[in-house]
């Protein structure tokens, strides 16, 4: 079976390729998912890693004892609104030269995939009022340069990566899945929505088995100035 460690390592070394931000040294990272981001990290360098599962308050910043080599957001900010004052509170925690990445779901590809790719789609174009949702939730490629251009980061670049999900054998442990949670909304349903999705994930078909989960995801860096 493949290792969900793995592919989240693959996706932030794709992050570190792409854009040419280091993740050397210390990294904070914060907001939903940190923990296992964090481990991906120090699988790639960093020597010490700060994972905190939540989201960074502008208004009531609580920075790290010390500066850091690398500050990684994950959707780490309450409300999309935040996100500048978010970029330029965590800018001021890092060492001259140390990277901001700002990282959310992209919510545009994902609503436009069909669910044979990503399979959460289904969850989202059978019901809009759902993918409204995530879509006043996150934020944009655009929306998170231009935060990173307000925080006066150097160097700033963009890419698109995939972050895993889960990895299920058959359609009845993706299903299983589903039915624990694993797709961001299904709170949201009635019951009887959550009755007409269970009995359309069944009728999912993937390339192939195991089946890799992922989400797209979009990432923007940058460094601090010198």
């Amino acid at each position: 079976m493949p290792d969900l460690a793995r592919v989240e390592q693959d996706a932030w070394s794709n992050v570190a390729k792409m854009t040419g931000a280091s993740f050397r040294g210390t990294s904070l990272v914060r907001g939903p998912g940190a923990r296992a981001v964090g481990e991906a990290l120090l699988a790639l360098g960093s020597s010490t890693v700060i994972a905190e599962e939540l989201v960074l308050d502008p208004d009531r910043v609580d920075p790290p004892d010390d500066v850091v080599d690398t500050v990684v957001l994950l959707h780490a900010w309450d409300g999309v609104a935040k996100v500048d004052a978010a970029a330029r509170a965590a800018t001021g925690w890092l060492r001259p030269g140390g990277w901001l990445v700002l990282a959310d779901l992209d919510v545009d590809n994902l609503l436009s995939s069909r669910p044979e790719f990503y399979p959460s789609a289904l969850l989202y174009q059978r019901f809009p009022a759902t993918g409204a949702y995530l879509t006043s939730r996150s934020t944009s490629m655009v929306r998170l340069v231009t935060a990173a251009v307000r925080a006066s980061l150097d160097g700033k670049a963009s890419v698109g990566i995939e972050r895993p999900v889960g990895v299920y054998s058959s359609p009845s442990e993706l299903q299983a899945a589903v039915e624990f949670g694993a797709w961001r909304g299904l709170e949201r349903l009635t019951q009887a929505e959550y009755a007409e999705l269970m009995t359309a994930v069944s009728g999912i078909s993937v390339a192939k088995w195991p089946l890799v989960e992922t989400e797209p995801w979009v990432v923007v860096a940058g460094s601090a100035r010198v």
